[in-house]
């Protein structure tokens, strides 16, 4: 193996493991700007909320991101395709893998406040598209940079 393919192979982990933590700060950044309400009750239960968006939805992130990423990220290593709007559409895609599962499941409704799933995802499908494709861009600008 040479060290150009260990490069890239760390390369590659460590974007499919940074890259879907976008997810998780974008909810916060939502909820922050739709109206984040747990400032109200103190330091403490702000950061427990803060640090329960993390993990609701960072480890949701990271898991879709091996299921469903993985086999979209060698597919286009395969077709040779590296457009950044071609990676920005398939997060968008991807994304849209989560939502129909919480939506389902009835988890939508904790981010949503709806109840209905067609509702539930009528809310939720900005936050995701917003999500799914900053995820993208995200892992395509990591795997663009070379290292030293």
């Amino acid at each position: 193996m040479s060290v150009q393919n260990k490069a890239d192979r760390g390369r590659l982990i460590k974007a499919f493991l940074i890259a879907p933590l976008a997810t998780p700060l974008c909810v916060l950044i939502w909820s922050i700007v739709t109206g984040f309400r747990d400032m109200e009750r103190g330091l403490i239960e702000s950061a427990a909320s803060v640090v329960s968006l993390l993990v609701i939805f960072g480890l949701p992130a990271e898991l879709i991101a091996a299921i469903v990423g993985l086999p979209v990220f060698l597919a286009y290593r395969r077709l040779h395709i590296s457009s950044w709007i071609a990676y920005a559409i398939g997060g968008a895609l991807i994304s849209q893998v989560p939502m129909i599962i919480f939506a389902y499941t009835g988890t939508l409704y904790f981010l949503t406040g709806e109840s209905g799933v067609t509702h539930g995802l009528r809310q939720a499908l900005p936050l995701a598209l917003v999500c799914g494709v900053s995820s993208a861009l995200f892992f395509r600008w990591l795997m663009g940079r070379r290292e030293p």
